[in-house]
């Protein structure tokens, strides 16, 4: 909720977003496409009030599980602070994002130990920013 930047890949204020939905001041989810609805974190301040142990986002998380099919939350790296734990255990999965070249492999089982340990469900992990050293046009040799 500190460093928020979905609202800007899809083209959408900051505001009204998930710490308005959950003070019940704003809108669910904005649409984006026919299949896709987009909820931005919203203004948030250290105090108030929203947090993801608070009963208001555990009430709003059972409304959404009710409105879609899938509820996707883009959490920061567990690295920049307890977001991603606290909410570990409430979400029905998390997927580990690693980024090619950089996450060492000792440092991903970590994180999934750790993600275990505060009760989530680890679904599998994406890498993510492979660099490709073959060049193109050699490609359909391999």
């Amino acid at each position: 909720l500190e460093r928020p930047i979905q609202h800007r890949v899809f083209g959408l204020d900051r505001s009204p977003g998930l710490v308005e939905g959950v003070l019940g001041a704003g809108p669910v989810g904005l649409p984006v496409t026919a299949s896709l609805d987009v909820l931005p974190a919203g203004e948030w301040r250290p105090g108030d009030g929203v947090g993801f142990e608070a009963e208001a986002f555990q009430e709003a998380l059972r409304s959404w599980r009710g409105l879609y099919t899938y509820t996707l939350f883009d959490l920061p790296s567990l690295e920049s602070g307890g977001e991603s734990l606290r909410l570990a255990g409430v979400l029905d999965g998390m997927i580990l994002v690693l980024q090619a070249e950089r996450t060492r492999w000792a440092d991903a089982a970590q994180a999934r130990e750790r993600l275990l340990r505060a009760g989530a469900s680890v679904l599998g992990a994406v890498l993510n920013r492979q660099i490709e050293w073959v060049p193109r046009a050699l490609r359909h040799l391999l």
